[in-house]
């Protein structure tokens, strides 16, 4: 089993949080600005640090991949 936390891919993310942006816009603005959206908006901001996460990640292990393949391997 592996002990690293799962990160989703970026593009998914993304997704996600494009359907909840057009959702809160089509609310009108008073109430969407009365709190009741609330968590709607902080969950918005959560998706967003995932999606920096998610694509740190997805450099990382690119460049990781691109390092051990340029390295010469030992015997």
């Amino acid at each position: 089993m592996n002990d690293e936390p799962m990160i989703r891919k970026p593009a998914i993310i993304q997704e996600e949080i494009d359907d909840l942006r057009r959702y809160l816009n089509g609310i009108p603005e008073p109430l969407r600005t009365s709190g009741a959206f609330h968590s709607y908006e902080q969950r918005l901001v959560e998706l967003n640090r995932e999606l920096v996460v998610s694509r740190h990640q997805k450099q990382h292990s690119w460049r990781s991949k691109a390092k051990e393949k340029t390295m010469p391997k030992e015997e």
